[in-house]
């Protein structure tokens, strides 16, 4: 029997349990209607159903593994990251090559009613560059520690030694050919 996403008992917590007509009446979330709120939950179980747990199949009969220093994925899973970043999943502050919106989509999405109470277009524009700023300079990584109280952040030079040296260390074998576990791309 093939996965179904659990649209409906998700459509369950939202409405019974996590309370989220009392989120809708905050100034943030007042566009997040029912309607719109249950469209996305539909659309998403969509994507769960005809393309993310097709792949899982694939991905345990013939994991992601690391050759000559290139991380070779699962067959269909490039083609499954594709349809979640042309379905527009990916965050909206990922890059559009990859499927977002990019720092400057996301202020324009998320600062479009402040944006649009500036008199005049040059206002608009020095409060829209002044956002732009802010949102790149807490993006940046040496700032991520501060910014979202993080202990400490991974150099992604040193992570691919670190992982690895864990990797070995473990002695973890997993999946029908002894191969090292994998880390699911989704």
């Amino acid at each position: 029997m093939p996965y179904r996403a659990p649209v409906e008992d998700f459509a369950f917590l939202f409405d019974h349990v996590v309370g989220l007509d009392a989120v809708r009446q905050t100034e943030r979330f007042e566009d997040a209607s029912e309607d719109v709120t249950r469209a996305i939950l539909e659309e998403a179980g969509k994507m769960t159903n005809d393309v993310l747990a097709p792949l899982q199949r694939a991905g345990d009969q013939t994991p992601a593994k690391l050759e000559n220093g290139v991380v070779r994925t699962s067959p269909g899973f490039a083609d499954g990251f594709k349809a979640v970043a042309e379905g527009g999943w990916i965050g909206m502050s990922a890059d559009p090559e990859f499927g977002g919106m990019g720092l400057e989509g996301a202020v324009r999405l998320g600062f479009a009613k402040e944006l649009a109470e500036q008199p005049s277009e040059e206002k608009q524009q020095r409060l829209f560059d002044k956002l732009v700023a802010k949102a790149y300079q807490q993006g940046k990584a040496l700032n991520m520690a501060s910014f979202l109280e993080i202990d400490a952040v991974i150099d992604p030079v040193e992570s691919r030694q670190w992982i690895l040296r864990g990797l070995n260390a473990s002695g973890f074998k997993t999946g029908r050919h002894g191969g090292r576990p994998f880390v699911d791309t989704f």
